[in-house]
């Protein structure tokens, strides 16, 4: 869901949508401080990386996870949508709009 990002965020996203004709799948946008911690709690078994709850981009409605088989299509329109991979070999799915 896209409900609780940051302007800036929903904004990269619209552009990105519009670029590939079709919208982004996001897979984990908007997370709680319960919903991160949980996350937190499992990170042994997870194949990204975990931030810390109350540390998370996610939490401030300020990161988004795609589907990790549209990294490939989301990186290609990435630069014109005003989006960035900030974690591109750790995290590939993860993206945040791009500030500066």
């Amino acid at each position: 869901s896209r409900a609780g990002l940051s302007a800036e965020l929903t904004a990269a996203l619209a552009r990105a949508d519009a670029l590939l004709g079709y919208p982004v799948p996001v897979v984990s946008g908007l997370r709680t401080y319960e919903q991160q911690r949980a996350l937190w709690e499992r990170r042994a078994s997870n194949p990204y990386p975990v931030a810390r709850p109350g540390s998370s981009d996610h939490e401030r409605g300020r990161a988004v996870d795609v589907a990790r088989g549209s990294v490939p299509a989301v990186l290609a329109v990435a630069a014109a949508a005003g989006l960035c991979q900030p974690l591109p070999e750790r995290d590939p799915v993860h993206f945040v709009a791009c500030t500066g």
